[in-house]
């Protein structure tokens, strides 16, 4: 809900850029590209974080990453050890 609303906002701050002025069409052209591919790249992000540990509560994800890193460590540790 909070990428809706942020997207939302920007489409004021498009508008207050391009500003009716052949330059400034280019230039907001420009940010809606970037703001798009920015926005893709974060999506990207969250989505791969919810499929690797199937949750977005940052408590939740704290617990899931030590549990993977301990059993990282302990799989190394073995193979060392052979």
């Amino acid at each position: 809900m909070t990428i809706i609303s942020w997207e939302l906002f920007n489409i004021t701050l498009y508008l207050i850029v391009t500003n009716n002025n052949s330059t400034n069409l280019s230039a907001g052209l420009k940010y809606i590209l970037l703001s798009a591919l920015s926005t893709g790249f974060l999506l990207l992000g969250i989505s791969i974080k919810y499929f690797v540990i199937g949750n977005t509560n940052y408590e939740k994800i704290q617990i899931s990453l030590i549990q993977i890193i301990n059993s990282s460590e302990n799989n190394c540790l073995a193979t060392i050890s052979n």
